[in-house]
C-alpha cells in the first residue's frame, strides 16, 4: 500500500481511556453544609443551573436559575425573586446583617447555591455582624387568564 493512504490501516494500538472528570465541590453541599452562615460561604466560581430553598420546617425547595426573571427587587430589609416557568414563583426573602446585598447580589449572578430561612435557635442565636434571613415566603405568582 502507498506510504500516503497508512491512515487507512487500523490502529494496531489499544484505545486510550477517556480521561475523568472534575468534579466542582461547590454544586455538591450536604444540608448539614447549607447552615445560614453567610459570612462563611465560599459563592461558587462558575455560574450555577439551580438554588435550593431551605424553609424553617427543614423543607427543601429548589428552583431553576434557567427561570429567574428578568426583574429581581431589593429594597433594603428585603428581595424578591421572580422564577418564571410553566407557573411563576415569587420569592420573598427577609433578613438583615452586613451580607444581605452580597446574597441578593450573589442570586442575581446565579452563584448561590442556597437560601436557608433561620429557625428557633439559629434565629436567636444570629449575633452582631452575622446575617440572617429571617422569612422566606414562597408564592404563586402565575399570571391568571382574562376572560
Amino acid at each position: 500500500m502507498d506510504d500516503s493512504l497508512n491512515f487507512l490501516r487500523r490502529a494496531s494500538t489499544k484505545p486510550v481511556p477517556p480521561e475523568p472528570v472534575e468534579t466542582d465541590d461547590c454544586e455538591t453541599l450536604t444540608i448539614s453544609q447549607m447552615d445560614g452562615k453567610y459570612a462563611t460561604l465560599r459563592p461558587a466560581n462558575k455560574t450555577l443551573t439551580r438554588i435550593h430553598v431551605i424553609l424553617k420546617d427543614g423543607k427543601v425547595r429548589s428552583y431553576q436559575y434557567a427561570f429567574l426573571d428578568a426583574l429581581s427587587t431589593y429594597d433594603g430589609g428585603t428581595f424578591t425573586l421572580l422564577f418564571a416557568g410553566v407557573k411563576h414563583w415569587a420569592l420573598t426573602v427577609k433578613g438583615h446583617g452586613p451580607n444581605f446585598w452580597r446574597i441578593y447580589d450573589l442570586c442575581t449572578l446565579h452563584r448561590l447555591p442556597y437560601l436557608r430561612e433561620a429557625s428557633g435557635s439559629m434565629a436567636e442565636s444570629g449575633g452582631e455582624g452575622e446575617t440572617i434571613l429571617t422569612e422566606i415566603k414562597i408564592v404563586d405568582a402565575t399570571p391568571k387568564e382574562r376572560d
